[in-house]
């Protein structure tokens, strides 16, 4: 079972901007190679929270250019259970596109998302969004 509370600095991760281990293993590459930017990461092991901005792109058809896209590997041929808890309000997503949540899957190509997401209309267009 791994549980990635952010409580505590995990060694040998993907780091933060202290350089701190989040407890990731790895990022998912995209077209242009610059999949990781440490400087939009931070580890808070005082609060348990781990505040992650995946630079604008996208991560659906040809494009491939999402950055951030943190990851962790899983034995797929074993029953798993996946979830993840948003703290703070979602009306903190004010811009459109702006989105928080889960994304599972083994590449930028093979998703599925499940996320809170400003639909473009201010904080009342928020939505959930389930996407495969």
């Amino acid at each position: 079972m791994l549980n990635l509370d952010f409580s505590t600095v995990i060694p040998s991760t993907t780091e933060d901007k202290d350089l701190e281990g989040t407890g990731f293993t790895s990022v998912q590459t995209n077209k242009n190679g610059d999949q990781y930017d440490s400087s939009r990461i931070n580890l808070d092991t005082t609060t348990g929270t781990l505040a992650l901005t995946a630079t604008q792109g996208s991560s659906a058809g040809l494009t491939n250019t999402l950055k951030n896209a943190l990851q962790v590997g899983i034995n797929a041929t074993q029953t798993f259970t996946v979830s993840t808890r948003l703290k703070g309000s979602p009306t903190n997503l004010t811009t459109s596109f702006q989105q928080g949540g889960l994304l599972f899957g083994s590449n930028q190509d093979n998703y599925a998302k499940l996320v809170v997401v400003n639909s473009g209309t201010g904080t009342s267009g928020l939505k959930i969004q389930l996407y495969k």
